[in-house]
């Protein structure tokens, strides 16, 4: 368990920043991110290491906010949903700085990723 803030409320999840990180057991790479305040409110987030290719660029001022050096890849989660079939947000990663507990949902501008791609099972 990880106790993650964010530098701005999520989209969707009201004015909540301060949030529970935890590994889903059984499940490697999925994760349970749910509110400090209530823990029935949040949502599953999936490592980018499931999305082959997946390389956003993370504008500078976000790696610097989360007190993360430019140049290096940033570890990034991915927003996952099920409607039938799991889907990721790729238009909208969360990048983390776990040592620093710090977190933010970057919304990407000029890529050219979905907000709902599905993922492919191997």
């Amino acid at each position: 368990m990880s106790r993650l803030t964010f530098t701005s409320p999520p989209p969707g999840l009201g004015s909540a920043t301060d949030f529970e990180l935890n590994t889903v057991e059984g499940a490697q790479g999925l994760y349970s991110l749910q509110t400090a305040s209530d823990p029935e409110f949040g949502m599953y987030l999936i490592s980018s290491d499931f999305v082959p290719g997946y390389a956003p660029s993370i504008p500078h001022e976000h790696l610097s906010e989360l007190g993360l050096p430019a140049g290096e890849p940033a570890p990034v989660l991915l927003v996952a949903r099920t409607d039938g079939a799991i889907t990721v947000n790729l238009m909208a990663p969360i990048v983390i700085n776990r040592a620093r507990g710090l977190a933010s949902q970057v919304i990407l501008e000029g890529e050219e990723y979905p907000m709902r791609a599905e993922l492919a099972y191997a």
